[in-house]
């Protein structure tokens, strides 16, 4: 190790081809809080900074400005010109204790950790390559396995025959509207005492105007913008009736034309946990842009539909 010798200059300009420091070069004090700059002023100028151990070189990063772009290069074994390598970038706490995200050089990868990844609201997402499609991944399922997504996407309520995003709900009857019971509150994600309540007693009506598809009921229906394939319908009864007046048979219809129907499940002998969600599979083979629910009978056999909260229309895969 040289002797160390000291300078010190109030004012001094240093210019030379090539400078070396054993240990390190400071530009300014610890103590000192005016601002300083490291000026490096030069066509497409590189700063470099190598990890050697030995004789041995394990890692290179350089920064580059050149062309109006920060360019940003991580490598390994060498920065000998025109040898190509990839190294890995990570972006790490103070102390290096805890990795936020690591670009893998090998694969170009970024590997978010446990804060994810968060977008501003409002902010743009862009897609490139031969696919567009982001996918929602909440299971250990493969890629090729499409996620199960509910409709209506939105909640729906406090209107008779509402219409919203191109949604519309319809019913043979509804009851006591004017204190709270809509039929579009089937779609309103809240269970208690509120809901859709029907006119009649869905074993005891009758007519055309309860009866669709040949299913004569206190009937629901769902008109949708675009035709789903649906895989399952969850179904809960008003809090405190989950025994009584709450739907025990139904059956579930499909149409494209509001016309003609299609039976696509008929279930009897439904029971209900308070503040809980029933399912029906339906696992239906064509998709459908009208879904109706038929109900023909309560549990108790002789009371009105006091119904009925409906957390959605689940299906897999795209829309028709």
């Amino acid at each position: 190790m040289p002797s160390t010798h000291t300078s010190d200059f109030q004012t001094a300009a240093l210019k030379a081809t090539d400078l070396e420091a054993v240990e390190k070069i400071n530009v300014g004090l610890e103590t000192e809080l005016a601002r300083k700059q490291l000026n490096i002023i030069a066509d497409a100028p590189e700063i470099r900074i190598q990890d050697k151990t030995g004789s041995a070189s394990e890692t290179t990063m350089s920064i580059v400005a050149d062309g109006g772009t920060t360019h940003f290069r991580a490598g390994v074994d060498t920065f000998a010109e025109g040898t190509e390598t990839k190294g890995n970038v990570k972006f790490q706490s103070s102390t290096g204790a805890t990795t936020h995200a690591e670009i893998v050089g090998s694969s170009g990868t970024l590997e978010l950790q446990d804060g994810g990844l968060g977008l501003k609201l409002g902010s743009n997402v862009s897609v490139t390559g031969t696919s567009k499609v982001i996918q929602e991944i909440t299971g250990p399922h493969t890629r090729d396995v499409s996620v199960l997504k509910r409709y209506p996407e939105m909640k729906m309520g406090e209107l008779d025959n509402q219409t919203k995003a191109g949604v519309t709900v319809s019913s043979s009857s509804t009851a006591f509207n004017t204190t709270g019971f809509y039929n579009s509150n089937v779609y309103n994600q809240i269970i208690a005492d509120e809901g859709w309540h029907t006119s009649g007693v869905p074993s005891s009506v009758s007519g055309s105007a309860y009866t669709i598809g040949g299913v004569t009921g206190e009937w629901h229906k769902t008109e949708f913008p675009n035709k789903l394939k649906v895989q399952s319908f969850h179904i809960a009864a008003r809090y405190g009736f989950e025994t009584t007046q709450a739907p025990e048979d139904l059956t579930i219809l499909g149409s494209n034309d509001d016309s003609t129907w299609v039976s696509l499940k008929s279930v009897t002998g439904l029971s209900y946990t308070a503040y809980k969600y029933t399912p029906v599979q339906i696992d239906a083979t064509e998709y459908y842009k009208y879904l109706a629910v038929v109900v023909t009978d309560t549990i108790s056999g002789n009371q009105r539909a006091r119904l009925v909260k409906c957390t959605g229309w689940r299906r897999r895969g795209r829309r028709g």
